[in-house]
């Protein structure tokens, strides 16, 4: 359930933006980046890796930033929070998924 939540509420910022090639691009780096966050963890901990807390956008965090940017272009009507929301999410679900892959490759390396 939590990747189906993921996926929509990244939607839904899509779905407010102007749905140009950009802002495409930009939701599949997304989507990629929070499915790739949760699928390193989950298999992570299958391994018995620990990684609560480990990476920058952890699931809740997301769900935040998203909110945030809503709100702001609720409250402001500016079109480009969107595109700049869905760069930020894009950058930072990525290095979130990579942050943890580096973890559980030192994790396994040193037992």
């Amino acid at each position: 359930m939590d990747r189906y939540v993921d996926f929509i509420a990244l939607v839904d910022l899509w779905i407010v933006s102007d749905r140009g090639f950009l802002s495409i691009v930009l939701l599949l780096l997304a989507v990629l980046g929070s499915l790739m966050t949760s699928y390193t963890r989950a298999r992570a901990e299958a391994l018995g890796v620990k990684m609560m807390g480990v990476g920058l956008l952890e699931r809740e965090e997301r769900l935040i930033l998203i909110l945030l940017i809503l709100l702001i272009f609720i409250a402001t009507g500016i079109g480009v929070v969107i595109l700049y929301g869905l760069l930020l999410l894009a950058l930072l679900t990525n290095i979130t998924a990579i942050e943890r892959i580096i973890t559980v490759v030192r994790s396994l390396g040193s037992s």
